[in-house]
C-alpha cells in the first residue's frame, strides 16, 4: 500500500490494535483480581505463584499475537469500495 490510503490504513490498524490489547490487558487485570479474590491463589508458594504468574503473561502474549495477526491479515487485504458514497443511478 502506498500513498494516503495506505497511511490511513496503517493509522485505523495501528488505533484498532491500541483498543483491542487495552481490552486485553482489562480482561487480564479483572481475570487476576478474580482468581486472588477468590482465594484458590492462598496456599500457593512463591514458585507455583511465580509460574501461575509467568503462564498468565504466555497467555497474554498468545492474544496479543492473534491481535496483531488479524490486523496485518485486514491490512494485506485490498479495501472496499465505501458504498456510502456511491452515486444511485436514476431511470
Amino acid at each position: 500500500m502506498t500513498g494516503r490510503g495506505g497511511l490511513r490504513a496503517w493509522v485505523v490498524s495501528l488505533a484498532a490494535t491500541a483498543v483491542s490489547a487495552y481490552a486485553l490487558d482489562a480482561t487480564a487485570t479483572a481475570a487476576g483480581v478474580a482468581l486472588v479474590a477468590s482465594g484458590l491463589l492462598g496456599d500457593l508458594g512463591h514458585r507455583w505463584a511465580l509460574a501461575v504468574l509467568a503462564a498468565s503473561y504466555a497467555v497474554w502474549a498468545w492474544g496479543l499475537r492473534a491481535n496483531l495477526r488479524a490486523n496485518q491479515e485486514l491490512l494485506a487485504r485490498p479495501a472496499p469500495a465505501p458504498t456510502c458514497c456511491r452515486r444511485r443511478r436514476t431511470t
